[in-house]
């Protein structure tokens, strides 16, 4: 069956001396998984280019259920991501964004509310400059209410710390490692607070950004299990310094 769909990519592996693997996200079918028959070859170069770290795709897949490889017969871009291909820092935080997709989506099943949030991100992304070095912070906080494991923010102000170990906030410090100070949870409250265009009117330090990227990761693998090490991490730290 020929079946249209929209796929995000999450990853790609080489497969043979001229074909690929490419792990996608799709918006009928869940996580799927795609050959690529010659996207290596030397006459077809660029198709490779096609399946860069979170591109958006519109394809056309010989579909079958319960197949391990589907088969495509058509892919171009949904739109071409100029501001993400064309910028060394934009792509590091893509392939570190990707990998965390990779690793914590796993269902085969449609999920369009988790779709449509990663679908709007992706693009807005792109084209944001402003608040762009917090993009990464806001996207993970915000993704916990689709992956449903969502702190539940507090109803009034004050100095809240945050249990990663039960996402909840609370007054008093919880006894283990597994926690966000009073000043980090206040960064993880407004970031979920925040729409994504207007992560210019927040004020992250650097050395904040990077405590706080840490404890996300801790927040996701205590709550995702066989989650793994983030290999692009490194990258992403080097990148942000």
């Amino acid at each position: 069956m020929i079946q249209k769909i929209r796929a995000i990519v999450l990853h790609h592996i080489k497969y043979g001396d001229t074909s690929i693997i490419v792990h996608l996200y799709t918006d009928l079918y869940g996580r799927q998984s795609v050959i690529v028959k010659g996207a290596r070859g030397q006459r077809k170069n660029r198709k490779i280019s096609l399946y860069h770290p979170l591109a958006l795709l519109d394809m056309e897949l010989y579909y079958k259920e319960n197949r391990d490889l589907q088969q495509i017969r058509e892919a171009h871009p949904i739109v071409p991501l100029q501001g993400i291909m064309s910028d060394p820092i934009k792509n590091s935080v893509s392939l570190f964004l990707a990998e965390v997709l990779y690793r914590c989506i796993r269902e085969n099943e449609s999920n369009p509310p988790l779709f449509d949030y990663l679908l709007n991100s992706i693009q807005l992304y792109d084209i944001i400059d402003e608040g762009a070095s917090l993009f990464h912070l806001h996207f993970l906080a915000n993704l916990t209410r689709f992956l449903g494991f969502r702190p539940n923010l507090p109803n009034t102000e004050g100095d809240y710390w945050l249990n990663l170990e039960t996402g909840s906030f609370s007054i008093t410090r919880p006894i283990h490692n597994m926690r966000m100070d009073p000043e980090l949870s206040r960064y993880l409250i407004q970031l979920m607070k925040t729409p994504g265009d207007q992560l210019g009117a927040l004020t992250i330090t650097r050395v904040k950004r990077n405590l706080l990227i840490e404890k996300l990761l801790d927040f996701y693998s205590l709550h995702l299990e066989g989650m793994g090490e983030i290999k692009s991490f490194k990258v992403l730290k080097a990148v942000f310094g």
